[in-house]
């Protein structure tokens, strides 16, 4: 399945929608709001609908047609992770991984460290060379041991076949993987 594919979470799969954000899908999802308007925005935006509510297609069935979804079967997100990954054959680059703000879905960007400087802790500052930023919400991120356990995590629950399996190598100048740092603490 193309790289361009979009998702709906419902409210009950937020958790879900943020591992399919770490692997750099579009993926949309609300707090409470009713099962019609998650069905009609789904729609409209032209994502596929997954939720866990065995009973949203027969209660929204008006408003389904057209509409691609899944009703999930795992009761956690890493199980709800390999059942996406599998009936969609979801297989995404190494690159597009963590691309995407977990928090606001918007495309993170690298920016110059000399604008961190001080909105990082000291040592990361000193010792990283590359961060990157979210547009929308500000986190600022940077390679670091979360990172590194987010991946294996993630290709681990979702069990994805990423050849060749590259997690790049530590060195004094750019530890990996990517660390959270938020402008008031940490995330």
């Amino acid at each position: 399945m193309s790289l361009q594919v979009k998702f709906f979470a419902d409210c009950c799969c937020a958790r879900l929608g943020k591992h399919l954000r770490m692997m750099g899908f579009d993926t949309f999802w609300l707090g409470n709001c009713s099962d019609r308007d998650v069905v009609l925005q789904a729609k409209a935006e032209n994502r596929i609908l997954l939720t866990v509510d065995k009973a949203l297609p027969i209660q929204q069935a008006k408003h389904m047609e057209g509409l691609t979804f899944m009703v999930l079967t795992g009761a956690n997100p890493p199980v709800q992770l390999n059942e996406v990954v599998s009936r969609f054959g979801l297989q995404p680059e190494l690159k597009r991984l963590f691309s995407l703000c977990t928090s606001c879905n918007v495309r993170i960007q690298q920016m110059p460290k000399e604008s961190v400087y001080g909105k990082v802790p000291p040592t990361i500052y000193e010792s990283r060379k590359s961060f990157f930023s979210c547009p929308c919400c500000s986190k600022i991120f940077w390679y670091g041991e979360h990172w590194r356990k987010s991946f294996e995590y993630i290709k681990n629950k979702a069990l994805l076949d990423i050849k060749p399996y590259i997690v790049p190598v530590e060195t004094p100048e750019e530890p990996l993987p990517f660390e959270i740092y938020v402008r008031n603490g940490y995330c």
